[in-house]
């Protein structure tokens, strides 16, 4: 009988594997709950960060990964800062 991963079960395996894609992953989770938090919709959001809304539909269904400038332009777009900081 197989055992049907969570969610963090699931992230900690892509942790594991490939972590360029885990750390885009948890970028475009905060940038969507921020986007959600602020009712703006991906229309607006396009014409806000200049990411076209085709893009953004794509990223938030998991069907692609941001380059780093689409990820900076929308967190700018939604006022959020980002940061590095020591693990």
């Amino acid at each position: 009988m197989f055992k049907i991963k969570n969610f963090n079960d699931i992230k900690e395996q892509v942790k594991a594997t490939d972590i360029t894609t885990y750390y885009t992953m948890e970028m475009v989770g905060k940038l969507m709950a921020r986007r959600d938090q602020l009712k703006i919709g991906i229309d607006e959001l396009s014409v806000m960060s200049g990411v076209s809304a085709s893009l953004i539909n794509l990223i938030e269904d998991g069907e692609a990964l941001p380059t780093l400038e689409a990820v900076i332009k929308l967190a700018h777009a939604l006022k959020l800062n980002m940061k590095l900081e020591n693990q």
